[in-house]
């Protein structure tokens, strides 16, 4: 029997949010990263995305608020949930299936965030 959280219990926050919860589970939010943006040899996960709707003409509170999420938590051990888009082509992505909930160590938020996967809840 597998003690990991469930990941069909896993949803969006809200609508458009790009943190999620899993009710009952784990208290806090959750910030969905896809799985397409992470390095299995090295364990590290970095966005590839965050610095150009930073710096393009996308809007601008949404991004920099997702960048501080992580700026708050530097050298920390948070939860995230990792997600397979539907189509990496189409933005914003939207999740094809949950991957599952890991504890990751936040390495750095900018440029682009850089997270090293511990192991999975």
């Amino acid at each position: 029997m597998s003690s990991y959280v469930n990941i069909n219990l896993i949803r969006f926050e809200y609508r458009g949010s790009w943190f999620a919860e899993a009710p009952g589970q784990i208290k806090e939010k959750m910030p969905v990263m896809w799985e397409n943006e992470y390095d299995r040899k090295t364990h590290i996960l970095e966005t590839t995305w965050l610095s150009k709707g930073l710096d393009g003409d996308k809007k601008l509170g949404k991004y920099q608020k997702f960048q501080d999420f992580f700026k708050d938590r530097i050298n920390t051990e948070i939860p995230i949930v990792m997600a397979m888009a539907k189509d990496l082509n189409k933005h914003p992505a939207e999740v094809k299936q949950y991957q599952g909930v890991y504890k990751v160590l936040v390495l750095s938020y900018k440029p682009e965030i850089r997270i090293r996967f511990l192991s999975q809840i």
